[in-house]
């Protein structure tokens, strides 16, 4: 029946070919079989949609937002045993592989895609392992990472246990040791992938079909190329191009699509059997897609490109929703997949992750957490034990072990010793002032003067000691947290983690030994200035060498105290199994606290040697007199309070057992933190 009806077509269309289009090449064996859509569409330029995500602005916007997030987080390989991620491997076959994994992508490239396919692919994503071997034996590594879709290939599962890939193109088979798998596994399926794209496809394929319709309407005339009509009519060209306008004013299509039956006579009369422009808006239907495309992916309205309401609140909020709950799970995905498929069989020792320290949003609100931080510094707590009480991970600061005293905020060391250089102190209320109606007695008021005086001298070298031991330990801990790391990798011998204390005592002696010296002259000159001698302090005496010789053990002692602490704590926690994170909280507390009995020592020695020259330059110079002065404040030691003003002569103690302020002889309880200082007179003629 068809073949007398193609005849007959045959025949009207050789008559009227000149009048109307030709008929599309290989249309009548279309025809036949029913497939002439598709050759009217294929003359027309038009193509079935085979992936409408990528033709679909917001599926191919969520699916390109989830890829590209995480491939921001870098992929970084580890040794097995570095439990903390503290030191990514940078070298080897594996690090090159994973950088470069062939020689057309890079391993962003290669998770990118990755990622893609494994949210629309039916059955997933295949990473192909290549050798450079043709017959690769058990001891061999892949030399190349290649990427296919896992819809190119059909698994081969005798029995139910999958052993290997057939490539469908050619029949070529993969054995399992090649072949890693991403995919969502469907339950109901086991070579299917339930992946979110396998919801949305109906809906974003009705939407594309929808858009394509929308954007070809106006574009894609019903020009006529087949005229069917009774044998005694006659089709004029008049008449075809009458027919075409009134088709064309009625009837439009994409590709040619929806074909036009047109009835011979002498009138024409055309029935609308098609779809039009306003039943393919599907406005509604639309916003219900993009609903349907963040409720299958777990994204918010900014993953979409809608900022409509993109204030600082609403991008955090889904940035730290979409992380937590999307990408992590895919990340983790991912890593599982490279875990068991390649470093289990050929990198054992090793394993690859996303470095995902650096994402914004994974970590807790800063903000809150400032608050209550603040909070604590105003409980003196130090910044250094809140920083490791929220784990915040910025390197600990010597300067962070101080108190800071929320009324000044100001370093209570300072403001307790008299104030920072440049800043004067507080007043202090001074219960032994003498008041003369509203006037201090003004001999008090200028030993107080000529106490700051001193003490603006003395400080400059005390700030210079305290650097140099910050300095120096910095060096040491960064030093020991290094070996820490390596013995813990291998196996953890506290005696190769410490530092030779001896070396490391002379190192920090040699680096303030010219500040002591500096302080001890400074001290030297400022007594020949007081009794008016001309002539400057001789640095090189033999009592200046002793002194300075005298202060070598006490230095290098500090250096093997604060060995012994870190070796006492260390044995403890390894004692009880603490991993490599919790030793080196041990490490770096241990050195908070021993630097901070450091700079105690700093202050100490750095006033001490210059109370020590004035009171060798007091005895060259043969001075017999000298008062001593306090700084006159609340935290003058009880026994030195009554000493401010009090004379004596040829090294006569005074009532605290010292014969000058820091002498060297003297008790250490009267010496330690010492901020007193003496004043030489003139001999009497």
């Amino acid at each position: 029946m068809r073949m007398g009806f193609l005849n007959r077509l045959r025949a009207v269309g050789a008559g009227i070919r000149k009048a109307i289009l030709e008929l599309p090449a290989g249309f009548g064996e279309a025809w036949l079989k029913g497939n002439e859509e598709e050759v009217i569409a294929r003359a027309a330029g038009g193509r079935k949609i085979r992936n409408p995500a990528a033709e679909h602005a917001y599926a191919h916007g969520a699916i390109s937002s989830v890829a590209q997030s995480i491939v921001q987080t870098p992929f970084r390989l580890y040794k097995r045993t570095d439990k903390n991620r503290d030191s990514p491997i940078e070298a080897g076959s594996e690090f090159n592989l994973f950088r470069k994994p062939n020689p057309m992508d890079s391993i962003e490239d290669i998770w990118e895609k990755t990622i893609i396919g494994l949210l629309q692919n039916d059955r997933g994503v295949l990473w192909i392992l290549a050798f450079s071997e043709t017959n690769p034996g058990p001891s061999a590594k892949p030399s190349a990472i290649l990427l296919t879709n896992a819809n190119k290939f059909e698994p081969v599962a005798p029995k139910g246990l999958l052993i290997g890939w057939k490539r469908l193109a050619d029949g070529q088979f993969f054995p399992e040791e090649q072949i890693l798998w991403f995919r969502y596994p469907d339950p109901e399926d086991p070579w299917m992938s339930l992946n979110p794209f396998r919801a949305l496809a109906r809906s974003v394929a009705g939407d594309v079909e929808a858009s394509v319709f929308s954007n070809e309407f106006f574009a894609n005339g019903a020009r006529l190329g087949l005229v069917l009509s009774s044998e005694d009519s006659i089709v004029t060209t008049d008449l075809a191009n009458e027919l075409e306008q009134k088709i064309n004013a009625k009837h439009t299509g994409r590709g040619r699509r929806f074909r036009n039956l047109v009835l011979g006579g002498a009138r024409w009369k055309t029935t609308d059997h098609s779809i039009n422009q306003k039943d393919m808006e599907f406005i509604n239907q639309r916003k219900f897609t993009r609903e349907e495309l963040r409720a299958a992916l777990r994204i918010g309205p900014l993953f979409l490109g809608d900022v409509e309401d993109g204030n600082r609140a609403n991008v955090l909020g889904q940035e730290r929703v979409v992380w937590r709950h999307t990408l992590i799970p895919i990340i983790r995905r991912l890593e599982k997949t490279c875990e068991i498929g390649y470093f289990d069989r050929y990198a054992n020792g090793l394993l690859g992750q996303f470095d995902t320290t650096g994402i914004e949003a994974l970590q807790d609100d800063l903000m809150r957490q400032a608050e209550i931080g603040e909070k604590l510094l105003k409980l003196n707590f130090t910044p250094n034990e809140i920083n490791e009480l929220f784990e915040w991970g910025f390197e600990p600061k010597d300067f962070r072990d101080t108190v800071f005293l929320p009324a000044t905020q100001l370093p209570a060391e300072d403001i307790l010793s008299g104030g920072l250089e440049g800043v004067p102190a507080p007043p202090q209320e001074d219960p032994s002032q003498e008041f003369l109606g509203n006037n201090v007695i003004p001999f008090r008021l200028k030993a107080r003067e000529r106490w700051r005086a001193h003490f603006n001298r003395f400080m400059k070298h005390e700030r210079s000691v305290r650097s140099k031991i910050s300095n120096h330990y910095k060096g040491v801990r960064k030093q020991t947290l290094e070996r820490l790391r390596k013995e813990f990798e291998k196996g953890i011998s506290v005696t190769n983690i410490l530092w030779n204390s001896n070396a490391s005592g002379t190192k920090l002696l040699s680096s303030i030994t010219p500040t002591l010296k500096a302080a001890l002259e400074d001290g030297g000159n400022q007594t020949l200035s007081e009794a008016g001698i001309q002539g400057s302090f001789d640095l090189g005496s033999t009592a200046a060498s002793d002194y300075l010789l005298s202060r070598a053990p006490l230095i290098r002692n500090v250096d093997s105290a604060i060995r012994k602490t870190v070796g006492r704590s260390l044995s403890k926690g390894i004692a009880k199994g603490e991993n490599l994170s919790q030793l080196q909280a041990r490490v770096r507390k241990s050195f908070n606290t021993s630097t901070r009995r450091a700079r105690v020592i700093a202050q100490t020695e750095a006033v001490g040697a210059y109370n020590n020259g004035k009171q060798i330059a007091k005895k060259k110079h043969k001075l017999t007199r000298i008062e001593w002065l306090t700084a006159d404040d609340p935290d003058v030691r009880d026994s030195h309070v009554g000493l401010d003003g009090v004379t004596r002569d040829n090294d006569a103690p005074f009532p605290n057992g010292l014969r000058w302020p820091h002498d060297s002889g003297g008790n250490a309880s009267e010496i330690v933190n010492c901020r007193c200082t003496s004043e030489a007179f003139p001999n009497k003629e």
